[in-house]
């Protein structure tokens, strides 16, 4: 067999088995008929086989001749290369599984997947979501042989996501009664009680015996962080990074400082700030249907502008964030389309906020449009879009934050200049953005 044909019949098995071996991955590249039924497995014993499995395939993938593939075939080599190592590195050098409980976010996003993502009759998806409840007591139990180093913080974090569960198993219920017969919906209710009874246990468990043996450092450490900055190819040390992220926060003060002169002049920009943040819908519906006529406006000037094609069968969804993320999502998120699914369809998380709440304030007119550019048109939907059209298996793993992200700011930026919402509130809150994001580079290393 060619290089050629070796490469294309290793990357079938490797894409293939690693789904399997991880059903929520399978599920979210859409291999809904071998994935939606079954929960991962959590043992430590399994963690360990992945780590052989991926040293395997890293040898196998090594030893194909990169001067004997096709451009394209190099390119997929390169990468698929650089992501078992990074699974590797994570799992191996920096060990958040032995320090952070996993099971409650693995369980929400287990149910969360299959309820939200419409590739099937909800009767069909419901059913599976029974097949994973049913499998999930085991699951918990399995996941405390991991728990080895816990950290207080994540820990604390882990349990507020447990408190935050029960509210989403209610929306399973509601969605059961209008949408399967009512001997399978008394089954679900059954399964989803003692699902909650189980995550209970598991609470009491990270309470009692847990939690008064956590250590209070959760910080890798400088060296560990030297090693994840050189993993990454980030030729910078932490002091540089520190001293980039510092000059880059005062640098974007003085840019909100210009930018906000035509809005207020004389005045700090924490008040022309709060000048913004008041100019938001009246409630969380408001922001929603605003969000909605955003991305159909930015859908439409994207192409109207010809910054872009659209490809075939993409569709955005707009949707509430689930309430067991919402603290940890605080604004918005998105979730890209399945690659083995026939319609490409992305999903815009937006986070709930009340009336009387600073976090309604974040979703004001002018963030909640840079955040349909940001997340939607032409940001990372049309970039995840597009992506997904790619013939690469192994490039359905690809989820570089570097890219997708730096892709959806240019993107803020780029219809500024094309002259779509260029206004002094859309451009304040979008260096906000970027202010935020330099404050991050302060917070990772200082952390």
């Amino acid at each position: 067999m060619d290089q050629e044909g070796r490469f294309d019949k290793l990357e079938k098995e490797f894409v293939r088995e690693w789904a399997l071996r991880n059903p929520l991955v399978g599920t979210a590249l859409g291999m809904h008929e071998e994935c939606d039924d079954r929960m991962p497995d959590g043992t430590l014993p399994k963690l360990q086989e992945d780590l052989r499995f991926l040293r395997r395939y890293e040898t196998e993938f090594s030893q194909i001749d990169p001067k004997r593939l096709s451009a394209r075939r190099e390119v997929d080599r390169e990468f698929v290369l650089g992501q078992i190592r990074d699974w590797l590195f994570d799992l191996e050098e920096v060990r958040i599984w032995e320090s952070s409980p996993e099971a409650p976010r693995v369980l929400g996003e287990a149910i969360f997947q299959l309820l939200s993502r419409n590739y099937a009759p909800l009767a069909h998806r419901l059913r599976s979501i029974m097949k994973r409840l049913e499998a999930l007591p085991e699951y918990l139990e399995q996941t405390k042989t991991r728990l080895r180093t816990p950290a207080k913080l994540f820990v604390e974090n882990e349990l507020e996501t447990l408190t935050r569960l029960p509210g989403f198993f209610n929306i399973v219920k509601e969605v059961s009664r209008e949408n399967i017969p009512k001997t399978p919906e008394r089954n679900l209710h059954r399964l989803l009680e003692t699902a909650q009874n189980a995550l209970e246990r598991y609470s009491d468990w990270l309470i009692v015996d847990i939690l008064p043996q956590c250590r209070e450092e959760f910080a890798v450490g400088e060296a560990k962080l030297r090693r994840i900055l050189q993993h990454r190819g980030i030729k910078e040390n932490p002091a540089q990074l520190l001293a980039w992220g510092e000059a880059e926060i005062e640098r974007l003060r003085e840019k909100l400082k210009e930018i906000g002169r035509p809005i207020r002049r004389k005045v700090p920009i924490e008040d022309v700030r709060e000048l913004i943040r008041q100019q938001r819908p009246d409630n969380f519906d408001g922001a929603l249907r605003f969000v909605r006529d955003q991305v159909s406006k930015t859908k439409q000037f994207v192409s109207r502008s010809k910054f872009a094609e659209m490809p075939p069968g993409e569709t955005l969804f707009l949707a509430e964030t689930p309430s067991y993320l919402r603290h940890m999502l605080p604004m918005a998120s998105y979730s890209p389309p399945a690659k083995f699914e026939a319609k490409r369809e992305g999903y815009l998380f937006l986070t709930p906020g009340d009336c009387d709440s600073d976090k309604l304030k974040e979703h004001n007119f002018a963030a909640l449009g840079t955040r349909a550019i940001h997340q939607g048109y032409p940001g990372l939907h049309l970039f995840s879009a597009w992506a997904s059209h790619h013939p690469s298996l192994v490039r359905s793993f690809a989820r570089d934050p570097i890219v997708s992200e730096g892709w959806a700011h240019y993107c803020e930026e780029r219809m500024r200049e094309l002259g779509y919402d260029d206004t002094p509130p859309s451009r304040f809150m979008m260096v906000q953005e970027e202010l935020f994001n330099a404050v991050r580079v302060v917070m990772d290393v200082k952390i």
